[in-house]
């Protein structure tokens, strides 16, 4: 029985590990991407600064989980408390993706970046004009 135990304590965490490696290659795909849109949005000019500061914060804080998932952990280091740390650290990153890609949302739909647009074309008012018929003097 504890030796069924163990081996399916063992299938868990294979299966687990698994599961964060396929995550962690699909960000290593999409993230760039996600970082650029986070960038764009930052340097919009009707943005409160405030706003770009909680941009900015949001990217660095995924370029360092992302980063740091990948660092090679110590060589004394127990099993156990890697994988705890490294399903910590994935949780971290999935919900900062996931705030990140809300905001971002909202704020297109809040207000789209405009268009650059020509300059209107200013009219002359009719009866302002210079070739209305004036009385002569």
């Amino acid at each position: 029985m504890r030796l069924r135990g163990e081996m399916r304590r063992m299938y868990e965490s294979k299966h687990r590990r698994l599961s964060i490696a396929n995550e962690i290659s699909t960000w290593g795909i999409e993230l760039p991407a996600l970082l650029a849109r986070i960038l764009v949005a930052a340097k919009r000019a009707d943005l409160p600064g405030r706003q770009k500061l909680q941009l900015e914060i949001i990217a660095r804080r995924i370029n360092m989980l992302f980063n740091g998932i990948g660092q090679t952990p110590p060589s004394e280091a127990d099993d156990g408390a890697l994988l705890e740390q490294l399903i910590q650290d994935t949780e971290t990153l999935r919900e900062l993706i996931t705030v990140a890609n809300v905001t971002l949302d909202g704020l297109a739909k809040l207000a789209p970046e405009a268009q650059p647009q020509k300059p209107a074309v200013r009219t002359r008012d009719w009866r302002s004009s210079s070739h209305v018929d004036r009385p002569k003097r």
